[in-house]
């Protein structure tokens, strides 16, 4: 696939992707969240399906629940200069309350809804720690 045809398929997916974030923002507001907190959760949420799912392949964001590690590993770090324990912990809870309306919607199994839920209880202590200042031995 060249570059051109990524792009054309990466949009298409991204409209689709825009779809869901709106229904998941009525889905909020019905939940009773204040507009900013809707609006931050949403931010967060589009950078995390319509820049990492879609930078180096397409991924649906019901299949992306199996990258949230490699998210918070690696490319958050790398790629969101706001990236900080605060912002980690925000993008953690918005990804808790999508992939629950997703589940809901049965967009994915309760077995891949179970293992997000463990990869975070036994990884977000490391994923925070990214971000503590490195005792350089100096």
């Amino acid at each position: 696939m060249d570059y051109e045809e990524y792009e054309q398929l990466a949009e298409q997916q991204r409209v689709k992707n825009n779809q869901l974030l709106d229904n998941f923002e009525e889905h909020l507001k019905l939940e009773g969240l204040s507009e900013k907190t809707v609006s931050k959760h949403l931010s967060n949420l589009d950078f995390y399906v319509n820049h990492y799912l879609l930078y180096e392949e397409i991924i649906e964001p019901k299949d992306g629940i199996g990258e949230v590690g490699y998210f918070f590993e690696g490319w958050f770090p790398r790629k969101a200069m706001w990236s900080s324990p605060t912002s980690v912990n925000a993008t953690i809870t918005v990804l808790k309350k999508f992939y629950t309306y997703l589940l809901s919607q049965d967009l994915i199994t309760k077995v891949q809804y179970s293992e997000l839920l463990d990869l975070i209880k036994e990884s977000k202590a490391e994923w925070v720690s990214y971000y503590e200042p490195m005792d350089s031995g100096w």
